[in-house]
């Protein structure tokens, strides 16, 4: 049973990501090509993400904020290391 609630708060979670990689990529008036081309990545891993299907590396979480013109503590609902 915990393991269950474990998968389904992380499925909620990369939904949520998911929503507000599409929300802000939408704002910025672009495509998932062309984020996908800015990120250096297919249109197909953004599609993922933003379906919720995969989740981006860290790495990859700071370069999808700087793309979209935010912080990736917000888009990721990130905490600040100590």
């Amino acid at each position: 049973m915990r393991i269950l609630h474990i998968v389904n708060a992380m499925n909620e979670r990369l939904r949520a990501w998911g929503e507000s990689i599409r929300s802000l990529r939408e704002i910025q008036g672009l495509t998932q090509t062309e984020l996908a081309k800015n990120l250096k990545v297919n249109q197909s891993t953004v599609a993922r993400w933003e379906l919720g299907l995969m989740a981006p590396t860290d790495s990859m979480k700071e370069r999808i904020a700087g793309a979209l013109g935010s912080d990736a503590r917000v888009i990721f609902q990130l905490r600040r290391s100590a």
